[in-house]
Formats: structure tokens, sequence, C-alpha cells
């Protein structure tokens, strides 16, 4: 793996990743590539990175990938950081700005409009860091800036939540994928130094918490993320290409798109 560049979310929740892939002796620091969840999927559909964990949207629409390692980003509920915040109820919101970092939140939160909310309202892609919300406005945000922001709002719709109540399913955010061409080998080295990584997780996340004391690391990680790929997680995967092809109908697992 000395010379393949490796693509992953900067986010909270891919630490345990982050810091196994860091202190492999067969990788190359300079090779791991840390961007938001769409720069993932850009680097990777461009042949820029090899090995990434990408959001599930380019997967499913793009293919031409090996989806590896018994790991993922999901949660089993309530996840916390993909949640659509504003001052008014649902059936209030007028417009909503949605966060540019991740089509697959945004594409959950389309799903979750037209199959399960019942509701219609305008909306833009926008950079948060950049608001000027109207009172019914409200705006999908994702990954740790929520948890600055979550305070700020009367009403918060968590995606996660919302999702396991319309299907009583898991969600699955992101996953790993490789390019056809490698062996399987990385996926058995990468389970293996994930799953040292898991095993050492409450000692790294003290650790990590002594720099970051804004909000509890280590209850996030145990309410709010699951990490394993399993067969239930598989269903859920299914299950949401299977609602969007039946109510979005821009959805296609034919066409070519980067998240």
């Amino acid at each position: 793996m000395k010379n393949i560049k490796i693509a992953l979310v900067e986010y909270f929740n891919t630490l345990p990743f982050y810091d196994a892939l860091l202190h492999d002796k067969s990788i190359d620091e300079e090779n791991l590539l840390n961007r938001n969840p769409g720069e993932c999927a850009a680097l990777f559909y461009s042949g820029q990175a090899e090995l990434a964990l990408i959001p599930v949207v380019p997967f499913l629409l793009n293919g031409n990938a090996k989806l590896i390692t018994n790991y993922c980003i999901g949660t089993e509920g309530e996840v916390r950081t993909v949640c659509l915040m504003s001052k008014v109820p649902l059936n209030e919101i007028k417009h909503v700005c949605l966060d540019s970092h991740s089509r697959t939140s945004v594409q959950l939160f389309h799903l979750l409009s037209k199959g399960f909310w019942n509701i219609s309202p305008e909306h833009s892609v926008v950079s948060v860091n950049e608001l000027n919300l109207q009172e019914h406005d409200a705006i999908l945000m994702i990954g740790d800036k929520v948890f600055k922001n979550e305070n700020r709002f009367r009403y918060t719709y968590d995606l996660g939540k919302e999702w396991l109540k319309w299907t009583g399913l898991p969600f699955v955010f992101a996953v790993w994928v490789c390019k056809n061409h490698l062996s399987s080998a990385i996926e058995v080295r990468l389970n293996s130094i994930f799953e040292r990584s898991f095993e050492n997780l409450p000692i790294l996340l003290k650790e990590y918490e002594q720099d970051n004391q804004s909000f509890d690391l280590e209850n996030y990680y145990e309410k709010n993320i699951s990490f394993n790929f399993d067969e239930k997680k598989k269903m859920a995967l299914k299950r949401f290409e299977e609602l969007c092809i039946q109510y979005l109908p821009e959805f296609s697992t034919k066409e070519t798109m980067i998240d």
C-alpha cells in the first residue's frame, strides 16, 4: 500500500480510520488525502485516489469501484451530524439551504421530503459558512459544524432518526471503495488495521478530547455513529437506492455523478 493514495473524509467520525492509516508503516502520510465528502468522491473517480471512503450516492450512481472492508460510516438512528435545522416546524418551511459538502445527505433530504414528510420547499445549494436565514428558511447541515450550530435553532430534524422512523433500518452515509485492479490483500490489510484501531478506540478518544473539549466525543461515538458494515446496513443501502429510484425521477443508477 506504499504508493496508494487514499482519500477519506476529514470529520470527527473518521478518526479511527485516519489514526489506523496514519500509524500503519506501509502507508506514507503524504498519500492520505483528507477532504470533505464530495471532494473524496471526486478524487476517487478522477483517478487521483485509488482507495477512498466516499458517500454512498456517487458509489451507487457511478459504480466502477470495488466495495471493500467490514466498515462504513453509518448510524442506527440519530446521527446528530446530518440535520435539518429551522426556526419553524417542517410544514412551515418555505426554503432550504443545502450544505454543498455531500450529495448523499442532500439526496436523503429530498427522499424524506417526498416520501415521508410530504413537503416540497424550494431549495438551493450554499456554503453554510455564509448564511443569512429568513424566518421560514431552514438549513441542511452536515459534519462537525453541526456541533457549533445545533443550539441556534428551535427545530432540529435528524435525518438518521427520520430515516429509521420511515424504514425501520439503519442508514449508511459512506463506504470504503477501491479501484477494481487492486488486490484482495488490500481489504485484508485494511480490516486488520481498522480492527486494531477500534479495539483501542476508548484510549484514542480520550487523547483526542484533551485537545478538543467543545463536545463529548465518546458520547457521539457511542450513541450516534455505527461503523460495522453488516448485513442489515447492506440491506439499508439497497433500500435507499430503491426508494431513490421510486421517489426521485432524476436518480438513475446509469447516470455518472460525482458527489
